[in-house]
């Protein structure tokens, strides 16, 4: 099918338009359908909700399809949709699934982009499992998996902290099984450097509490490829305050700024200030293109001082650009405010399934020539719909050890991900029209980086489930996660969201 090769989308303005989905409601509306399964229903909680097909099939439906809305193939419809009330209920599920040689998957609390998670056997729908703890005292999170990173924010604004998280609300939270790149990645690394433990099922319904003391290979493991080896219930990671925090959103109304943004950064050489983070988003539509500019500046200034400070970093982006800007959201201790930018849109987010076509590269440099290009695409005729990001690394994240993790790939300190979203209904040839567009900005971009740039990594949350794309983020450790897969997982149960058993070392 077309485009099944190509990667994952991404949160952004144009496709994460999708709010996470409010399960409880939707399961209301269809109680009275909800029926037995024998061998399974009476060993969940009596919270717990099981739909099967023969006899839900709408209830099914409309579930499924409002959990994600950009996938490369026809989406999976599970036989067998289980809403867990209790963790328990998550154990019973996997069991069952394992027992019985049920296809398995599962979904969390947000978005489920490009159908990663989703089966046509048994589905596990994470979303009622929301409970979050933030202890002051001893510095720490935990929060179950059903949740999405927005409620996790909102839980922990009470107490004035942040745990490094995306910076997409709607995001379920099972995306830092991954990686987890948000705006303190280069100051406090990726959300998989900041766990200090799991509470994971492996796939005989056993359920582990799994730290770096109780299980040093599992937790390393876990750090990078925690969808491959179980369901993880359960997340404890640090948290930090948020009264360093200097940030916020920034729209230049021109795509022509874009070179002269990314020559501020790389000239006054913020992209190697570990307090600087920065993530440029170019969005076709509605034309004119514009620029997104999500902008965070931590710490208590020294990190800036011979710039002028926070605020004059800030002021010298935004002429730098030398267009008009139409938001300037940028503020102190406005953490919050800054991950729910993206809430009012969402808000009125389209539902159902639309197609796509994506491409991501890692490098250790961005230069203005490569920005130029993709200035003079979007000036240009790019199809309506095309999106281009460019997030920033290094710092805290390239600090940690390529073999400390699972993930591999530390030493980018940019990526860049070109893609193109359109409706189902698109004809053959124009849809394939449209990827080769999206491939050729790529490739175009690409050869202004230069391949002496472009880092052999990947960052795996961009992409789909493919081999080439596993084997990029996890490099020289594939060998070692794949005997710890065979120990843990023997029979590739856990493959929907990644399928690291069919891809060798």
């Amino acid at each position: 099918r077309r485009c099944a090769r190509q990667r994952m989308t991404m949160c952004s303005r144009s496709v994460l338009l999708l709010v996470a989905v409010f399960v409880p409601t939707l399961v209301q509306s269809f109680a009275s359908h909800i029926i037995d399964v024998p061998g399974l229903s009476d060993l969940l909680s009596p919270n717990a909700v099981v739909y099967y097909e023969d006899d839900n099939s709408e209830a099914i439906d409309t579930l499924v399809s409002t959990r994600f809305y950009t996938t490369p193939f026809e989406p999976r419809i599970p036989t067998i949709l289980v809403l867990p009330a209790i963790v328990e209920d998550v154990q019973v599920s996997v069991r069952y699934a394992y027992d019985q040689s049920l296809d398995f998957g599962v979904v969390g609390g947000g978005h489920g982009v490009g159908g990663l998670g989703h089966t046509s056997g048994l589905l596990i729908d994470m979303s009622g499992l929301t409970a979050v703890s933030v202890d002051t005292a001893a510095g720490l999170t935990t929060y179950q998996t059903g949740n999405n990173i927005g409620t996790v924010d909102l839980a922990s604004k009470e107490s004035g902290v942040y745990s490094p998280n995306g910076n997409c609300p709607q995001v379920g939270v099972g995306a830092v099984l991954h990686g987890g790149y948000g705006a303190m990645t280069k100051t406090r690394g990726l959300s998989i450097d900041n766990v200090v433990a799991y509470q994971v099922v492996t796939r005989t319904g056993e359920l582990l509490s799994v730290t770096a003391e109780s299980d040093s290979e599992l937790f390393w493991g876990l750090r990078g490829a925690a969808s491959m080896l179980g369901v993880v219930t359960e997340i404890t990671i640090r948290h930090f305050p948020v009264d360093d925090h200097y940030g916020g959103s920034i729209i230049f109304t021109n795509v022509s700024a874009l070179p002269k943004l990314v020559a501020y950064v790389n000239d006054n050489a913020l992209d190697q200030i570990n307090e600087f983070h920065v993530r440029f988003s170019v969005f076709s539509a509605p034309p004119p293109a514009i620029i997104v500019v999500e902008v965070t500046l931590w710490g208590n200034g020294d990190a800036f001082a011979a710039l002028g400070g926070k605020e004059a970093v800030i002021n010298g982006l935004i002429a730098a650009g030398e267009v008009p800007i139409a938001v300037n959201t940028v503020a102190a201790n406005a953490y919050y405010e800054q991950q729910s930018f993206l809430g009012p849109i969402v808000a009125d987010a389209p539902r159902g399934f639309n197609e796509y076509a994506l491409n991501s590269a890692t490098t250790t440099s961005f230069p203005v020539a490569a920005a130029q290009v993709v200035a003079d695409a979007f000036a240009g005729n790019v199809p309506l719909g095309t999106i281009f990001f460019l997030h920033g690394y290094g710092g805290a994240f390239s600090a940690v050890g390529a073999s400390d993790t699972a993930y591999a790939g530390r030493d980018m300190k940019w990526d860049f991900v070109s893609q193109i979203s359109f409706p189902p209904d698109v004809p053959e040839a124009a849809a394939a029209g449209l990827s080769s567009a999206t491939d050729a900005l790529h490739r175009a971009i690409e050869e202004a980086v230069g391949e002496q740039d472009l880092s052999p990594h990947g960052y795996l949350n961009w992409g789909m489930n493919e081999a080439a794309h596993i084997r990029k983020a996890f490099g020289d450790n594939l060998e070692r996660l794949l005997e710890l897969k065979q120990a843990l997982d023997p029979t590739n149960f856990f493959h929907r969201t990644y399928d690291l058993g069919n891809v060798g070392a």
